[in-house]
């Protein structure tokens, strides 16, 4: 009985576009994450949910921090039990760097996050990178600024549905 319940919702995909920004005054990385539904026609769906995360740091580069919330998207699909999923990043070089981890199943760099992404993935059926324009990445992108706390509340969009607010000693 499981198996035909689980056949049934395997077409299901999930798409988690990312973004990251900080804030020096208070040492803050935010990072948003906005997750949808796809379908069979591959046509994105309808909004499940946006998360706005905060973060402390200390001297980080902006490759570090979009590669954070490209790990954080990867803990949340693995939490989640997700199969299929999609993670959109405007960061084309990271994105190019978490694609080739991914199929060389090597990390590139000494950098932990990869062998984070490495373990994440190990359950998931498939995994897509895509490069998504920061132009097209608004909604991620006001979220990921509102968790570092340096954008006041976005006009017509919903809160997101969780704050989380942890320290981070070494991202490296």
């Amino acid at each position: 009985m499981d198996e035909k319940i689980e056949s049934r919702y395997d077409f299901l995909k999930q798409t988690l576009t990312v973004d990251a920004s900080h804030n020096e005054k208070s040492q803050e990385i935010g990072i948003g994450i906005v997750i949808q539904e796809t379908g069979l026609s591959g046509k994105r769906g309808a909004i499940i949910e946006m998360l706005s995360e905060t973060f402390l740091y200390a001297k980080v580069t902006p490759k570090d921090m979009e590669l954070f919330a490209i790990v954080r998207a990867f803990e949340i699909a693995f939490e989640r039990n997700y199969r299929y999923i999609q993670i959109r990043s405007d960061y084309n070089y990271v994105k190019k760097q978490v694609a080739a981890t991914l199929r060389n199943r090597t990390s590139p760099t000494i950098n932990n996050f990869y062998d984070q992404i490495l373990k994440l993935a190990e359950p998931l059926k498939q995994i897509r990178m895509t490069y998504y324009p920061r132009r097209k990445n608004i909604m991620a992108h006001r979220l990921a600024r509102k968790g570092a706390g340096i954008f006041p509340k976005a006009k017509n969009m919903p809160e997101p549905e969780y704050w989380l607010y942890e320290e981070i000693s070494d991202l490296q």
